[in-house]
């Protein structure tokens, strides 16, 4: 929607979902952070509907709040986390059917360092400062005069009568919600209506990987081809907001999909102002003050790293505060023209972490580029997060503080592995091999060595390499690495495991990562962020059952076999009659003996001996003396 510049007290907009740019930062630990974690409230409305079943795990029991609170002050629940973490995901449950109870509300996520700002909603959507840092998402049917709370003529008040400018009702009962990736140690639901507050569960899960540069520092991605949009967090790659507004009414959509709130995107054609570099540049005020958050980033003990960024006034001289590991280092007061108002000032956060900051010219455009360093003066290891917060804006809380180009340097690339010990079946070459985790830019191509220091299994025999012998040569091609999976490189070009039919259990080899001894790489320490695993054991297993042939004594030839491998002969000594005691044998390395697909129950005289590929319990049963038996475990019967 395009906005007009005279009025900017009210902007009346709606985030539009973007699916051009998919979400590149998410990735899910899968950790319920909140699972049995204490819980306050402003009341309990009924001792059978105790605070502790919000984080008992189950969907099927409710907490809910008495009506103690008097507006502008809110019924409210907070969950304490015990610890800081790097949060994203959010998940809420309602009952079923629907009573409303829990269609209206306001969540806040705040770290340690931060104070509890009460439990009046409005204290965290004001203009000062210190608002602007804590991450807050409304949850409400918004309307064109108020797309913040929901209000109405009728209804001004925060909290509100009840089941007025409700939000969607829960999908199937549970709510799915994008924040971002902040730090928090507390999660406070506040109720936007004057009633009961009540959910079935709340559950917290951290998608934070620590990278070693910036994505999206242009605010290119996540945007398409309109002059202005704003953008959902959950949308735009590698970035974070606390701007609390999702889209006004009737927009619903940006509610049901849980993308979290706003980030506005704008290009030149929208108030004439071109940005800085590229063809994007954001605001830092959408609706109120708000803070852009970049993933955490990993830094080394005493490591230091360049930063840069521009910034520009919108319609007078605007105020911002950069931030490094959620303390304030410096603020910055640029004016909307070359000649206005143009200054960094460093604040005691940034005297202590050894900041520097310089600028260059203001551009003819008002744009004024900012740069300088930061150090981890701690001697640890740490994730830190990279931000930027408005403090003030001369066009008002709606509107003002533009920034564009932000970037880090400086930061060398770490290597690991991607696990300490994998496994992977004799009968996959490739299977499960360990991949090297790579974080960090490359500027130009690298080649690491790989060396086999030892294990069980015998090169060129159970395994073959490229070389056959001496340390395997890995090339990484330049380029950006998040250290995820998904930029990983796999051993599989320079390593192939033999499958060789013998039964000779779990064999080991022994791979290490050697020092690239340059500056741009290097191998990750015990005290990365992200861990550090230089020396990797790989098992190749077996994991079918391969016993050594009964060959002496009164045993039985098995007459008749079927054989994938063309070597069936006559007598004894051959096979199938090498196999001794059996009727009948099989063998194969790509195909598989299939038994009865049914159930225990519909087997009415089942007899000692009998198997079965049990459908209900998904495995393997036996009948013996005492019944059935589920076999899950790959073993060697005896």
């Amino acid at each position: 929607m395009k906005r007009t510049q005279p009025d900017r007290n009210r902007k009346i907009k709606a985030c539009i979902l973007s699916f051009l740019f998919p979400l590149t930062f998410l990735y899910s630990q899968n950790t319920n952070l909140a699972l049995g974690k204490p819980v306050t409230s402003s009341s309990i409305d009924n001792v059978t509907f105790p605070n502790s079943n919000l984080t008992d795990g189950n969907f099927s029991t409710f907490s809910r709040t008495g009506t103690s609170q008097t507006p502008p002050n809110a019924e409210w629940f907070l969950v304490d986390l015990q610890a800081d973490y790097y949060i994203q995901n959010i998940r809420l449950g309602s009952v079923i059917p629907d009573n409303n109870r829990s269609r209206r509300f306001m969540i806040v996520t705040y770290p340690s360092s931060y104070a509890y700002f009460g439990n009046n909603p409005q204290n965290y959507t004001s203009g000062t400062a210190a608002s602007s840092v804590y991450n807050r998402f409304i949850y409400s049917n918004n309307t064109a005069s108020d797309p913040g709370f929901g209000r109405t003529a009728a209804n001004p008040n925060i909290p509100g009568n009840p089941e007025q400018t409700l939000g969607p009702a829960f999908n199937n009962g549970i709510y799915n919600l994008n924040i971002g990736i902040h730090k928090a140690r507390y999660i406070l639901i506040l109720n936007l209506q004057d009633t009961n507050l009540e959910f079935t569960e709340l559950q917290v899960t951290s998608g934070s990987i620590p990278v070693r540069t910036f994505v999206n520092g242009g605010f290119e991605q996540g945007t398409t081809t309109t002059i202005y949009e704003s953008v959902p967090e959950g949308t735009a790659p590698g970035w974070s907001t606390t701007e609390p507004i999702s889209g006004d009414s009737p927009n619903t959509n940006r509610l049901i999909n849980g993308q979290g709130g706003c980030i506005d995107f704008i290009s030149f054609g929208y108030i004439s102002v071109p940005p800085y570099e590229g063809a994007y540049y954001a605001e830092l005020n959408s609706y109120l003050n708000s803070e852009l958050v970049q993933q955490p980033i990993c830094i080394l003990p005493n490591e230091t790293f360049s930063w840069s960024f521009a910034h520009r006034g919108r319609v007078g001289t605007d105020v911002m505060r950069m931030a490094v590991d959620n303390i304030d280092v410096a603020e910055f007061r640029d004016s909307n023209a070359q000649s206005g108002t143009h200054t960094g000032t460093i604040l005691p956060g940034g005297t202590a972490a050894n900041l520097t900051l310089n600028k260059d010219a203001t551009t003819s455009t008002g744009w004024t580029r900012y740069h300088g360093t930061w150090q981890n003066t701690t001697g640890l290891s740490k994730q830190v997060m990279f931000s930027f917060k408005a403090v003030s804006a001369a066009g008002g809380v709606a509107s003002g503080n533009f920034i564009d180009d932000v970037k880090i340097s400086g930061l060398s690339t770490i290597l690991t592995f991607d696990t300490l010990n994998p496994k992977g079946d004799e009968a996959t070459t490739t299977a499960n091999l360990p991949k090297i985790l790579i974080n960090g830019p490359l500027a130009t191509s690298r080649t690491i060595q790989v060396t086999i220091t030892g294990g069980t299994a015998v090169r060129g025999t159970d395994y073959t390499t490229i070389p056959a012998t001496g340390p395997l040569s890995i090339t990484i091609p330049a380029g950006n690495y998040d250290g995820t999976a998904a930029t990983a490189i796999s051993l599989a070009s320079v390593l192939q495991v033999n499958q060789d039919f013998i039964s000779e259990g779990d064999e080991t080899i022994i791979l290490k990562l050697e020092d690239p001894g340059t500056g741009d790489i290097r191998l990750a320490d015990s005290n990365s962020c992200q861990g550090a695993v230089i020396t990797s054991t790989y098992s190749i297993t077996d994991f079918v059952c391969y016993k050594n042939p009964v060959t002496t004594g009164a045993t039985l030839n098995t007459n008749m076999g079927i054989s994938a491998f063309n070597r069936a002969g006559s007598g004894s000594n051959a096979w199938p009659g090498i196999r001794k005691g059996a009727y009948l044998a099989l063998e194969s390395a790509t195909k598989g003996l299939v038994v009865t697909r049914t159930t225990k129950a519909s087997i009415t005289n089942p007899v000692i001996g009998m198997i079965i590929y049990e459908t209900n319990d998904k495995c393997l049963s036996m009948y013996t003396s005492t019944g059935w038996k589920c076999y899950q475990s790959a073993s060697c019967p005896d």
